[in-house]
């Protein structure tokens, strides 16, 4: 699997798009306090991105902000008036609305992607993975949150045991806590619309 197919943290987001995201994120999905992570690290704030992904505007943006990132790579330039995959997909629930909400815009402009979600138990045929999605899809995993990337990694798994080859991992926001070099050691390309600095950078800069 080629790691150039998306670079890292691309200059990434057109600026205009990037601040709209980290100004939502900052006031619908940053929280402060005593949270315990998945990890079992403790923090004093937490990224809810579902208030950001269930709130018509936090989703738009959401969506306006996934198609840039997707065109911004190789695997997502445009090719016969379609994407490069076969299928988007992410966790339950953190990745439902959105791509959701990214399968109806590209129904709406007669460009079709298959779409599938990654439960955390199977269901009653013994599936984690739902949806339209079919075996052998080349697909792309989008996930809210990244902290040290193990429910993205599982998702991953899940998906490519379904017989699915993942092309690339695209997040919301990556909270630098490994997650990055997980996905490196991987050897699965990732991308992050944010990372925390972003949103710090730019609460920093408000509060002076």
């Amino acid at each position: 699997m080629s790691k150039n197919m998306l670079d890292g943290y691309p200059e990434k987001l057109n600026q205009r798009t990037k601040d709209k995201l980290i100004e939502m994120v900052k006031d619908k999905a940053l929280e402060f306090g005593t949270f315990v992570l998945k990890t079992g690290e403790k923090t004093n704030f937490y990224f809810d991105c579902r208030k950001l992904s269930i709130d018509s505007e936090g989703l738009d943006i959401l969506v306006q902000s996934l198609h840039v990132a997707l065109r911004m790579s190789s695997v997502g330039r445009e090719l016969h008036g379609g994407y490069k995959f076969d299928a988007i997909g992410g966790p339950s629930l953190g990745a439902d609305t959105i791509v959701g909400a990214f399968l109806y815009n590209q129904g709406r402009v007669k460009t079709p992607i298959r779409g599938f979600l990654i439960r955390k138990e199977t269901d009653v045929r013994g599936d984690r993975v739902v949806g339209s999605v079919k075996k052998g899809d080349k697909v792309v995993v989008v996930e809210d949150v990244v902290t040290s990337g193990k429910t993205a990694l599982s998702a991953v798994r899940a998906i490519e045991e379904f017989g699915c080859e993942v092309l690339c991992i695209i997040s919301v926001v990556d909270r630098l806590e490994g997650a990055k070099d997980l996905f490196e050691k991987e050897n699965i390309p990732f991308s992050s619309m944010l990372t925390i600095d972003d949103v710090a950078q730019k609460t920093y800069q408000k509060a002076n």
